[in-house]
């Protein structure tokens, strides 16, 4: 919500009286239950009741003969010392109620409705017991102080909203005792003067607690009519809009109970377009997303007009619903028999949709370059619902094979979804089966070995090959591909050794998975997965080979020079001495990462066999090596013999100035020189004397 000039007055004002104001204030009295029902609790309400009606809104109108006088009470529910989530941001908590000041300003139509009298519940000192037709008593406590008090049924009120006219504004000035429960806030009482119907409209409407912060509530206007004003109706097509696209207004269902004739529409698109027509139906484009509150008014040929009827409607990019998947149970069937079929629907768009999905067989050849070209034999159909929040919906149909125009063929299975309104891909909204089904005459026998896997698994993957020192694993997936349950032996085999063998019952069109593991050996391995089920008309599908290798470790070395380095000085590394420990494999590239002393991040990266760099800086640097063999394997954080494939050394650098031991066994050689040369000349001295 903006903060509008009344809104800002009301905060300033309470602001000023909580530094002003310092006594304590009455306690807290215990208010009335609701007496209108079906009202949220996650926030207030703020409504308007009369004596016949609890909640006097669009859906139950107050009516009144012209002459007659009414009365309607503006009432708050359910104020608690609480918050929630601001909607606009839900990081932010609102308030719920502690209220301190309320800001009311309304509006009628003064050709129907006469304003008499305006009398503001507060405080609830003076107003304890429920001034009729409220069921509740007042706001606020004393003392209280007016922020505004204006009246003009000519709507030209300074200051307030367009449309204003019945401005009031108060605030209590005692911020230790805040209002909690339900209340009144004012009782406004009008002369009906014509005939038709009047929205008691709240212009703006705020209510704040004692540290000046907006409350959150609902909030719904009132209505009013005289006895045979017309009714407005309308429906929209379609139920949902799309940027760019018409949609239709349909207000034929709107009529007079005196049988006047409508003689005009006026439509509030919610888009700040008003149009008015004299046709029921109109047509409309939104050009951009949103949510917008449609409103309709409708006036018969005696000028009375009737009480809006307002609804929301969305807007929204694009719509689409699609077919994802279709699967079948089996792949062969006996005649006469159930197959099951699964499809997978979608929503993709911007809106949730309602459809039918339907699941068809055909019974002439299937032209895959366009299926409409097909015949069709639907299966069944399922209403779909699909939200934006659950887009898939996945749906089952039984196929009874009964009645196919052929036996010993094969069947493909079509699915579709209806179309929404403006969808923006047409194509993806029916799909065939990737596979078909034979449907037999008689019982078929068959099992297949869909796969063979090995190596060492980890994530759920199986990575090969295995590495020295990894438990080896092998999984067979056998599938019963024929029409009868079956009774399968599934034996894995391991250089001609049985691994693991199993046997059980499979269900038409079921799958098992058989495992069998170990830690192997270094070395190469033959294996062997065959099914086997009594009778079995297709032996070729029986029994899958393969090699499942375990290979030996990388043995990783580099050395550096000069030792120790120097900062800035740039080193030599050298990874050359490294090796792959499988025979036939070997090293294929090499990753060096360098780390300064005390970082996290790394510093320098280098590939190659051999590197050279200059550390920057003193201390112990972390030179990472990592490699990757022949076969594809490096290290990986979540596969632990891969340590192996990185080798970490610590390097130390020395500060620059620094006495290297070369210098230092150079000057002692130097020292000894001298000593010797001194000798030498001595001796030469001694010599001469004597």
């Amino acid at each position: 919500m903006k903060c509008n000039k009344p809104f800002s007055v009301l905060i300033a004002t309470l602001l000023l009286a909580s530094m002003i104001l310092v006594f304590t204030g009455p306690q807290i009295p215990r208010v009335s239950a609701p007496v209108a029902t079906g009202l949220p609790t996650d926030w207030p309400s703020v409504y308007f009741c009369t004596d016949t009606l609890p909640i006097c809104n669009e859906t139950y109108p107050m009516e009144a003969n012209v002459s007659d006088t009414v009365t309607f009470a503006l009432v708050v529910f359910n104020l608690t010392a609480a918050t929630a989530s601001d909607p606009s941001n839900p990081l932010n908590q609102r308030p719920l109620g502690n209220l301190i000041g309320f800001d009311v300003q309304m509006s009628w139509n003064p050709s129907v409705l006469n304003l008499t009298s305006c009398t503001v519940t507060s405080p609830w000192n003076d107003f304890q017991t429920p001034v009729s037709p409220s069921p509740y008593a007042g706001v606020l406590y004393a003392q209280i102080f007016e922020l505004a008090n204006q009246t003009d049924q000519g709507d030209s009120i300074p200051g307030a909203e367009p449309g204003t006219m019945l401005w009031r504004g108060y605030s209590s000035m005692n911020f230790t005792t805040p209002f909690n429960g339900n209340g009144t806030f004012l009782i406004t009482t009008f002369k009906v003067i014509g005939a038709g119907s009047s929205l008691l409209s709240l212009t703006s409407f705020e209510m704040a607690n004692q540290a000046g912060k907006r409350l959150l509530w609902h909030q719904s206007n009132g209505y009013f009519h005289t006895p045979g004003a017309p009714e407005a109706d309308f429906n929209i097509w379609p139920n949902v809009g799309v940027v760019n696209k018409t949609v239709i207004f349909n207000a034929s269902a709107s009529n007079s109970p005196l049988n006047f004739t409508i003689a005009n529409y006026t439509w509030n698109f919610g888009d700040s377009n008003i149009t008015v027509v004299t046709d029921p139906i109109v047509y409309h484009t939104y050009t951009k997303k949103q949510t917008a509150s449609v409103s309709l008014t409708v006036t018969d040929n005696a000028s009375i007009n009737s009480s809006p009827k307002t609804v929301t409607f969305s807007v929204v990019d694009f719509r689409n619903v699609k077919v994802t998947s279709v699967t079948l149970g089996q792949v062969q069937a006996v005649v006469n028999r159930t197959v099951d079929v699964t499809v997978t629907v979608n929503d993709d768009g911007e809106a949730d949709e309602n459809g039918t999905a339907a699941a068809y067989y055909n019974t002439t050849v299937v032209d895959f370059n366009s299926i409409y070209n097909t015949n069709w034999t639907k299966i069944d159909e399922q209403d779909v619902s699909l939200t934006t929040t659950h887009r898939d919906k996945i749906l089952s149909f039984a196929w009874n094979t009964t009645g196919v125009p052929l036996v010993n063929a094969s069947y493909y299975i079509m699915a579709n979804v209806t179309q929404v309104p403006y969808e923006k891909y047409t194509t993806d909204n029916n799909m065939t089966s990737a596979s078909s089904i034979y449907i037999s005459d008689t019982a078929i026998d068959d099992v297949a070995i869909e796969q063979l896997l090995y190596g060492w698994e980890g994530q759920g993957v199986f990575e090969h090959p295995a590495l020295d020192g990894e438990t080896s694993k092998a999984r067979v997936t056998v599938h019963n591909v024929g029409t009868e349950d079956e009774n399968v032996t599934v034996i894995i085999y391991r250089n001609g050794t049985v691994w693991q063998s199993w046997n059980q019952t499979l269900a038409v069109g079921k799958s098992v998975g058989v495992n069998a593991s170990d830690q192997l050996a270094v070395g190469f391995y033959n294996l062997t997965a065959v099914a086997t089920i009594p009778a079995d008309v297709n032996l070729a599908n029986n029994r899958i080979e393969n090699v499942l290798a375990v290979i030996a470790l990388p043995h990783l070395n580099f050395t550096y020079a000069p030792k120790p380095p120097i900062v800035n000085q740039t080193a030599a590394f050298d990874a050359s001495q490294s090796y792959h420990g499988q025979s036939g494999a070997n090293i294929t590239s090499y990753k060096w990462q360098f780390f300064a002393p005390g970082a996290s991040s790394v510093t320098h990266i280098a590939e190659n066999i051999t590197v050279s760099y200059a550390l920057g800086s003193g201390g112990s640097w972390r030179v990472l090596l990592s490699v990757t063999d022949s076969y594809g394997i490096g290290f990986r954080q979540y596969r632990p013999r891969t340590q192996a494939y990185r080798l970490e050394v610590a390097v130390a650098v020395e500060e620059a100035g620094g006495f290297p031991i070369e210098y230092l066994l150079a000057v002692v050689i130097i020292v000894v020189v001298i000593a010797a040369l001194a000798v030498v000349l001595i001796r030469r001295r001694r010599a001469r004397k004597t």
